[in-house]
């Protein structure tokens, strides 16, 4: 406290301020950091300038950044071998409002307010390296629309739409999308691994409560740039953040990167303490015998 106060600070009584001034100056070095491999060119570098260290999210960086990431964070030879893509929402990291609270789905507060947050992420994952490929945060509820604006331009080869076998059983019978009533997708979706998402997501919700405490851009920045640095785990086949039940479980312990913790098998003895303090135990005699011995006397 003495060390912040002399060094950073008159008053001794502001070292409050220093996670406060340490969360924005990671972001700026962040910011940083994106900046560097997005403006590469001798003309993108003199934005480099722009970025203000007091906002460093400011002059329309996000804009720049959300895009240069859908169109570089895979590369063409990673895009061209994406056959089937895994599209789900989580609700548990969401931002922010800006403005006026949107709808939620699901049972409503009890003193009946509207939660201030978006209605969280939607991503599109390719099941086969399980790497995130498009994303964009939900201000209204997961429905047809999220997912076509999430797909974007990149996945114009999707030619087939289904629904998991978990989630079809709440669709009717006339759901054209239901591998449980038509054959044709029940054969596609099986070498798949519809649950990718879910996977992913066990590992994501570890960062709600961080990101969701952030301000609106500065959780719209953080978000990407996780799951940015999750693809390149995942490129180094570095696993070790990830369930080790998910769908890769098998290929990460070839690779001796997962193991299933040894289990000992369970023994019920009795303490060696307490064998000299256990007295014998006499049973009542029964009721016959206590007769027998009255009538002898």
């Amino acid at each position: 406290m003495f060390a912040q106060g002399e060094a950073m600070w008159e008053n001794c009584d502001q070292h409050a301020r220093w996670r406060m001034e340490y969360a924005n100056a990671q972001l700026y070095y962040q910011v940083l950091m994106e900046a560097t491999q997005m403006w590469t060119t001798p003309s993108g570098r003199e934005q480099l300038f722009n970025i203000l260290v007091e906002k460093p999210l400011g002059n329309h960086f996000l804009d720049f950044y959300r895009d240069w990431w859908h169109r570089k964070q895979l590369s063409l030879a990673e895009w061209r071998a994406v056959n089937e893509v895994v599209m789900d929402g989580h609700a548990k990291v969401s931002a922010k409002c800006q403005g006026p609270p949107p709808v939620h789905v699901g049972r409503p507060r009890k003193d009946g307010a509207n939660k201030h947050r978006q209605n969280g992420w939607f991503m599109v994952i390719d099941p086969r390296s399980g790497m995130g490929g498009s994303m964009a945060g939900m201000e209204e509820p997961q429905n047809n629309a999220v997912a076509k604006n999430v797909l974007r331009k990149e996945f114009k080869q999707v030619k087939y739409w289904s629904i998991d076998r978990f989630h079809a059983k709440a669709h009717s019978a006339s759901c054209p999308c239901s591998p449980i009533h038509v054959r044709r997708l029940d054969l596609r979706l099986r070498p798949v691994t519809s649950s990718i998402a879910e996977q992913t997501f066990s590992w994501f919700r570890g960062y709600a409560s961080s990101f969701n405490t952030k301000a609106h851009d500065t959780h719209v920045f953080y978000v990407p740039l996780y799951v940015k640095m999750h693809n390149n785990l995942v490129r180094q086949n570095r696993l070790q953040h990830l369930n080790a039940f998910s769908g890769r479980s098998k290929i990460a312990k070839a690779a001796r990167v997962l193991r299933k913790p040894a289990s000992n098998k369970y023994h019920c003895r009795r303490p060696a303490s307490s064998v000299n303090l256990i007295k014998p135990v006499h049973k009542k005699p029964a009721n016959k015998v206590v007769k027998n011995n009255v009538k002898r006397k």
